[in-house]
């Protein structure tokens, strides 16, 4: 794959970079505030330090590239109080990729949105890509408002950009210990001997995919000669609640699954895969596997992983 560049190295991205190494990739370029050690270490990849609508993008990107924008999420748990403080990097960010690709030709943007933030809670029948968006978060705006801004660039030149919408991205992040929050969460719990708080009884439905498994999608869709705006819902064909999470985290660890379960009403975030399935084919690790990589990786770096909070919404 030519010209390969990836914004951000956290979770998401870190996978994306070793999918793209695994494969033979011997030139990549990512752009991010920090690094992992290995990155730094590795011929193959060219870091660049900085900050997306801080600048880092100029002069650094090539005509007939792949962008693949893949940074940092607010947290969803942000009031509203604080919706400026999100939305202006937010939007300096998405401006800078808009501004920096228009200048060059044949720009490919893979971006990973969010289609449950952007959808809302919904009901546990499967929605696919044409249902009309109605973010109830600041956080799902957020997403939704940079799906949208970026498809300007589509008139300029003959850039493109495919938006992948995840539901909830699980997984470990490369030379790093973080993890799903949820997972953490309980393995944490369960380490102490103590229960997880499980908010609206556990039973909130995701279509979970692993970071490995959306690595591999985010390729598929650079390397298509095809280029085309598209729009695709990228999760496991797998629903599983809360709940069945938190189960599988004790069976992994081998102690009684303890927790607690609030009152409220679930926020189902269940997509339908169908275009994604037919046209990529890709395969989806099962939530066990996710879940023992993640619990063995966050458990050995557990001095340094996110302790226990309140409960698990």
């Amino acid at each position: 794959m030519p010209n390969l560049t990836i914004l951000g190295c956290g979770l998401i991205a870190s996978a994306v970079i070793d999918a793209a190494l695994d494969r033979g990739e011997t030139s990549i370029r990512v752009i991010s505030r920090s690094f992992p050690d290995a990155y730094l270490t590795d011929d193959r990849i060219e870091c660049v330090f900085g900050d997306v609508g801080s600048g880092a993008l100029v002069d650094v990107l090539e005509p007939d590239s792949i962008l693949v924008v893949a940074t940092g999420s607010p947290d969803p748990r942000c009031p509203p109080s604080k919706i400026s403080t999100l939305l202006a990097p937010a939007s300096r960010a998405v401006t800078e990729i808009v501004e920096e690709c228009s200048k060059l030709s044949g720009m490919h943007v893979v971006l990973t949105s969010s289609g449950g933030a952007g959808y809302g809670p919904q009901g546990v029948d499967p929605i696919d890509e044409t249902t009309l968006a109605q973010p109830d978060t600041v956080y799902g705006a957020i997403k939704l408002a940079e799906e949208q801004l970026l498809n300007v660039l589509e008139s300029t030149g003959d850039n493109t950009v495919t938006s992948l919408r995840c539901s909830t991205v699980i997984g470990v992040r490369r030379g790093g210990y973080r993890g799903q929050g949820l997972v953490q969460h309980a393995a944490d719990r369960f380490a102490e001997g103590a229960p997880v708080n499980l908010f609206n009884m556990g039973a909130e439905l995701r279509g979970y995919i692993d970071t490995q498994d959306l690595a591999q999608v985010i390729l598929a869709v650079g390397d298509r000669p095809d280029r085309k705006h598209n729009v695709y819902n990228a999760c496991s064909t797998n629903v599983y609640s809360n709940l069945d999470v938190v189960k599988t985290v004790a069976e992994v660890m081998d102690v009684e699954a303890d927790y607690t379960l609030e009152p409220g009403d679930p926020r189902h975030i269940v997509l339908d895969t169908t275009r994604l399935v037919d046209e990529f084919a890709p395969t989806f690790r099962s939530l066990r596997d996710s879940v023992e990589e993640m619990c063995s990786t966050h458990m050995a770096h557990n001095d340094q992983g996110v302790r226990p909070k309140d409960g698990v919404r």
